[in-house]
C-alpha cells in the first residue's frame, strides 16, 4: 500500500510543477548596443534652434545598474560602425555603449539613461506584440550654447540596425534577444 501512495505522490508533485505559476511572466534577456556620434552639417542646411526638449521618463538606470548589466564595447554589435565612423572625419563618436537587460512580456524595461560630455539621453525597451524602442537624447555641441534633439519611438525588429536622425548627430541602436 504504500508503494502506491507514493508513486501516487510522485505523479501528482510532477503534474504540479507542469502548472504554470500564478503571475508568472515570461522574461528575457536582450542585449542592446548603442551608439552615439556628431556629424557636421553642410553650409546649406537651415538648423531649427528650437527642438523640443525630450520628455525624460521616471526611474531611469544606468547600464550596469537595477536590471541591466554593462557590457565592453568589444562585445558590441556596433562595433565595426563605431570603428568606420572613428576613421572619418566628419564623424565623431560621442558614446558607444553596450548591456543586458531583462524584460517581462507585455512590459517596458526601464528606460536606461546614458550621459556623456555632450549628450544626455535614454533608451527604452517595451515588449509586446511587437517590440518597440522609445529613445530621447539631447545634444550639446561643446563651445555653444545650442541643445538639439532626437526623440521618437518605433517598432523595431531583433538585430537590425535602427538609425535615428538628425543633421547633426546621430543614434544607432541593436537589440539582439539572448
Amino acid at each position: 500500500m504504500t508503494i502506491i501512495y507514493r508513486k501516487i505522490i510522485v505523479i501528482v508533485c510532477f503534474l504540479v510543477s507542469l502548472i504554470p505559476a500564478a503571475g508568472h511572466t515570461d522574461t528575457r534577456k536582450f542585449q542592446i548596443d548603442v551608439l552615439i556620434f556628431s556629424q557636421t552639417a553642410t553650409a546649406t542646411e537651415s538648423l531649427d534652434m528650437s527642438d523640443p526638449a525630450i520628455k525624460w521618463p521616471k526611474n531611469t538606470t544606468r547600464p550596469g545598474q537595477r536590471s541591466t548589466q554593462k557590457l565592453s564595447t568589444s562585445s558590441s554589435t556596433l562595433s565595426g560602425a563605431a570603428s568606420t565612423l572613428g576613421r572619418k572625419s566628419k564623424y565623431t563618436v560621442l558614446e558607444h555603449i553596450s548591456w543586458v537587460q531583462t524584460i517581462a512580456s507585455e512590459r517596458a524595461g526601464r528606460p536606461v539613461r546614458i550621459q556623456g560630455t555632450e549628450v544626455d539621453g535614454f533608451v527604452q525597451l517595451k515588449r509586446g506584440a511587437n517590440l518597440h524602442l522609445t529613445i530621447g537624447f539631447e545634444y550639446s555641441p561643446k563651445n555653444t550654447d545650442n541643445t538639439y534633439t532626437i526623440s521618437e519611438q518605433r517598432r523595431i525588429l531583433f538585430n537590425q540596425r535602427h538609425y535615428f536622425d538628425h543633421p547633426l548627430f546621430g543614434v544607432i541602436v541593436t537589440v539582439s534577444p539572448l
